[in-house]
C-alpha cells in the first residue's frame, strides 16, 4: 500500500483529470477514487467532500502560476526597465505556455480554469483563484501605466483582464479542440501571433477609453 502522502497526491492527480474531462458537476467521487485506485472513503478522509477536493485541485498549482508570471515580468524589467506595451503583454501571455507543453496535469488544470471562468460558481471559486494573482496583476498594471501615462489605471486593468480571458481560452481551445471544424483550431505554436493580437486589442481598448474620456471632457 502506498504511503498516505502519495495516496493523497494520487487522488489530486486523478481528480484533476476527471474534473477536466467531466466538469465539476459531472464528476463523481466514485469516478475519481476509481481513477486513483484508492478506496472511496479515503477521499472523505483527506478532503471531506467533492467541493473541498475541487478547491484543493484549484489551489495546488496556483503558487507556481503566480511565481512564473511574476518572474517573467521581473526578467523583462531587468532587460528593459521601461518596456513597451507589446513586451509587457508578451511576458503576461507567454509565462504559462511552457507548462502546457510538457505536463498533462497542467493541461488539465487550464481546462478546469476555462470551466470555472464560465461557471455559475465563478464568484465563489474566484475567491480561491484571483487573490493570489492580484499582486502580480497590479505589477503588470503599474508597468503598463508607465508606458501609457495618459490612460487611467482602471482602463488598463480592465483591458488586462480581457487579455487574461483570451489567454486562458486560447490555451484551452488549443488543448481540447473545442473549435469546429478542427481546421479552425490554433496550435500553441501560434503564441507569437496571439501576443500581437492581444497587444493590439489591449491598445485598442485603452485607446477607446481615452477617446471617450476626451469627448466627455470636451462636452463639459
Amino acid at each position: 500500500m502506498a504511503p498516505r502522502g502519495i495516496r493523497k497526491k494520487e487522488l489530486l492527480r486523478a481528480a484533476e483529470l476527471v474534473f477536466a474531462e467531466r466538469g465539476y458537476h459531472g464528476a463523481t467521487m466514485r469516478e475519481i477514487t476509481t481513477a486513483a485506485r484508492v478506496p472511496l472513503g479515503l477521499s472523505n478522509y483527506y478532503f471531506g467532500s467533492k467541493e473541498k477536493l475541487f478547491e484543493a485541485v484549484l489551489e495546488e498549482r496556483q503558487p507556481q502560476l503566480v511565481s512564473l508570471q511574476d518572474d517573467a515580468l521581473t526578467e523583462l524589467l531587468a532587460r528593459n526597465p521601461e518596456p513597451g506595451v507589446e513586451e509587457v503583454i508578451e511576458a503576461y501571455v507567454s509565462a504559462h505556455m511552457s507548462l502546457v507543453r510538457t505536463d498533462e496535469g497542467w493541461r488539465n488544470h487550464f481546462r478546469i480554469l476555462y470551466q470555472v471562468a464560465g461557471s455559475d460558481d465563478r464568484d465563489r471559486l474566484g475567491a480561491l483563484l484571483f487573490p493570489p494573482h492580484g499582486a502580480v496583476a497590479k505589477r503588470y498594471v503599474a508597468v503598463l501605466s508607465r508606458a501609457l501615462p495618459a490612460i487611467e489605471i482602471e482602463a488598463i486593468r480592465r483591458a488586462l483582464i480581457l487579455v487574461r480571458m483570451l489567454r486562458v481560452s486560447f490555451i484551452t481551445e488549443s488543448l481540447t479542440g473545442r473549435a469546429h471544424p478542427d481546421i479552425d483550431r490554433l496550435s500553441l505554436d501560434t503564441t507569437p501571433e496571439l501576443v500581437r493580437f492581444c497587444a493590439a486589442g489591449f491598445l485598442a481598448s485603452v485607446g477607446a477609453e481615452a477617446r471617450a474620456r476626451a469627448r466627455e471632457t470636451a462636452k463639459s
